[in-house]
Parts: structure tokens; sequence; C-alpha cells
């Protein structure tokens, strides 16, 4: 039987060569007697998909859009990013975007609003053929989500009433503003 190390998931390959002996105890024909232990262990790695669109990024404040290694797995524990090489496999239409070793995901200044599909691989550092990819979506905005409030002051007012009134304008996504006018 042959055995090959991709057909071993975890074992010992033992190979004895037998001799036939003479009398005086010395072999009768040439062989050779070798003994080979292997043990082998096949890696698991498996990429999970990421969906970041409920975090939403605005380049203007932060370039990090997530981490990818969060719930990604090896030999099914969560991967050790000293373990794996990471690369963006499909920019998804963000030339620049990149992930760092540590599986951030690092978005040039540059990137334009809108939601963007990446995707990108893991590979065993000890064997970088065997790999996993997958997806990861992020929502990238410009930092603007206005909500303009007017609420006037009193309850009855009649054709020709003068009317004092508040303006509230919010920017709600990284900062809050408001402007009183009467």
């Amino acid at each position: 039987m042959t055995r090959t190390i991709s057909s071993l998931g975890v074992g010992m390959i033992r190979n004895t060569a037998v001799a036939d002996y003479s009398y005086d105890g010395k072999p009768t024909s040439s062989s050779t007697l070798k003994d080979l232990d292997f043990t082998g262990v096949r890696t698991v790695i498996q990429a999970v998909s990421d969906d970041f669109k409920n975090v939403p990024i605005n380049v203007f404040v932060t370039n990090t859009a997530g981490n990818v290694l969060t719930n990604d797995l090896m030999n099914g524990l969560p991967v050790v990013a000293s373990a794996v090489q990471i690369k963006v496999t499909d920019d998804g239409g963000i030339t620049g975007i990149s992930i760092a070793a540590n599986g951030d995901i690092v978005l040039p200044a540059t990137t334009p609003p809108g939601t963007y599909t990446i995707k990108y691989s893991i590979c065993d550092i000890k064997n970088l053929s065997n790999c996993s990819e997958t997806t990861v979506v992020i929502l990238v905005t410009n930092g603007v989500d206005l909500r303009i409030t007017k609420e006037a002051e009193g309850s009855n007012w009649f054709e020709g009433d003068e009317l004092t009134y508040t303006l509230t304008v919010e920017n709600r996504f990284f900062a809050s503003i408001s402007s009183r006018s009467s």
C-alpha cells in the first residue's frame, strides 16, 4: 500500500523489510532494513465571511474598517494572526485597500462612499498552498447624516401670528451641531 502526506491525516507509516538468514546468522540476500516513522497533521483553515455594514466607516475619521480574523478558524480554533498570511484577492473597487498582518482592513483616505465587497484569503504560514478565501462587506460614508428639526414654541397659532421656533441641525454620524434662530 502506498501512502502520501496528502492522504495521511494523522497517523504513522511504518516500513519494515524482512531478510532471509542462514544458519550462521548472515543474511542470504541483500536487504536494507529500515523503519520510517512519520506523523503528519493536516491543518484545516477556514476563512469565514464578514459583514461590517452595520458599522459604517468615515475615512475622514478612521481608515480601519474592522478585523477579518475575528471569526476565522484554524483546526477549529480562532486564527492566530502570526500563523497565517493574509492577502486581498479582489479589491472590490477600492484601489489601495489592504489588510494588516493583525487582520485589520485598512482603507485609503480617498475611498468614495459606497458599499464594497472585498475578497481575501488566509494561508497557513507553514504551507502557503493551504488557503481559504472569502468575502467581507464594508460600508463607507462621507460622514454626513443630517437631521433638521423645526419646532414652534406655543400651541395655538392663527393666521398672521408671529412665531418663535427652534431649528435644530444634527450631524448624527460623528458629531452634533445645533443652531437656534428666532
